[in-house]
């Protein structure tokens, strides 16, 4: 058996970079003829430096200069992009669903009430962009204008050097902060952009998350841990992008594609952390009825045990749902329980019975016909075909 040899070059200093190390290293796992050499890279490091080191059987990496796309395609070595910024005609390529990441955070900003939105990224930036653009597009669909910063501090098509810039400490920064409506929703094209946020909020005593909530992506936990209060961010699926690029490679490699490959990746959901800690209704009560339901759906509770914590009737709660949100209490805890168990479902091993506990059912009998209720389809049908699990 011949011992094919995998290079991997992909950015491994912080979380991104590792979880799509990790998806590679579970690919590999579940072959006898993988042999991975592991390459420190950054993201603005060129291959042509080592690239010819060793007879490639194939290259996972992240592409970011069209001189090493045009290297890659020229050697003829079956490769795999794990970015998706670089379109080259012969290069296979895995990329993040931009669409449904913006899509996430506006169905998130909307579920708390927020119609004041906005976006803070990086002008220029591949990803960025492709996030803005996304995430206008979903705006408009419902009526709603995003607020966007566009000032290019610096004219480098490099996120790093972009990112070492600070541009927290640019002045147009926090003037664009302080002269947003409030309160509202700030979406940031990864959690550095939402850190850099962060940071001037609190320098300029914008208090978060009372007049802005901050909302990342990459949930790279000491980054969102850097944040005062720590960030919330949308989590994205590295373990199956990571899996996907290896499994893809390996389909190249044995030849059974004679085009190149692409595959988008959409993000697993939102973590929560006190950033956007705030749900923006017009009754306080609803508000502080949500929050509960966020904290407690694990637990037995009924309407009339949400509106007693909140100090109202239910008849008056139920109805100020209807206004505000347009679905009753017990419609809305069914919405973020059954969301809950999707994901259980998607992304743990857990048993049925064990998902059961965690979400306020009494067994994994009443669960099953809640979900088949819900969904038409019973847990395990669900677990067998949905997209996401790796």
């Amino acid at each position: 058996m011949k011992i094919k040899k995998i290079a991997v070059s992909v950015e491994s200093s912080r979380a991104f970079g590792r979880g799509l190390i990790q998806g590679i290293c579970d690919f590999a796992a579940k072959r006898d003829d993988w042999q991975l050499f592991y390459h420190e890279s950054t993201l603005q490091m060129k291959l042509a430096d080592w690239v010819d080191q060793h007879n490639w059987d194939g290259i996972i990496t992240r592409i970011t200069h069209k001189q090493d796309a045009q290297l890659l395609s020229g050697r003829g070595i079956p490769t795999v992009d794990l970015l998706g910024e670089i379109k080259h005609p012969r290069i296979s390529t895995i990329d993040v669903d931009h669409q449904a990441v913006s899509k996430m955070a506006l169905g998130f900003f909307l579920q708390a009430g927020f119609h004041q939105i906005a976006y803070c990224g990086y002008s220029g930036i591949y990803f960025s962009d492709k996030r803005l653009k996304a995430f206008q597009k979903e705006a408009e669909k419902h009526g709603l204008t995003v607020h966007n910063y566009s000032h290019q501090l610096s004219q480098t098509s490099s996120i790093i050097e972009r990112e070492a810039w600070r541009e927290n400490r640019e002045l147009d920064l926090t003037a664009w902060i302080k002269s947003l409506p409030k309160p509202i929703a700030i979406f940031a094209c990864n959690d550095v952009r939402a850190l850099d946020v962060s940071s001037a909020c609190r320098i300029n005593n914008i208090k978060v998350p009372e007049d802005v909530i901050i909302l990342g992506v990459d949930n790279d936990p000491l980054i969102c841990q850097m944040g005062v209060p720590s960030i919330s961010s949308i989590s994205p699926n590295l373990d199956k992008h990571g899996y996907e690029g290896a499994h893809t490679l390996q389909q190249l490699i044995d030849q059974r594609s004679s085009v190149p490959l692409h595959q988008k990746i959409p993000p697993i959901q939102i973590i929560e952390r006190p950033s956007t800690d705030l749900i923006a209704f017009n009754k306080e009560h609803v508000a502080n009825a949500v929050r509960y339901m966020r904290k407690h759906y694990g637990q037995s509770i009924a309407t009339e045990q949400i509106a007693e914590e909140v100090g109202v009737s239910r008849s008056l709660l139920d109805r100020d749902f209807k206004n505000e949100l347009g679905r009753t209490v017990s419609q809305e805890l069914t919405r973020i329980r059954l969301g809950q168990i999707k994901y259980l479902l998607q992304h743990t091993s857990l048993t049925i019975t064990q998902i059961a506990t965690e979400t306020g059912f009494m067994n994994d009998s009443t669960l099953s016909s809640f979900f088949k209720t819900q969904t038409k389809l019973s847990p395990g049908k669900f677990r067998q075909i949905s997209p996401e699990t790796s």
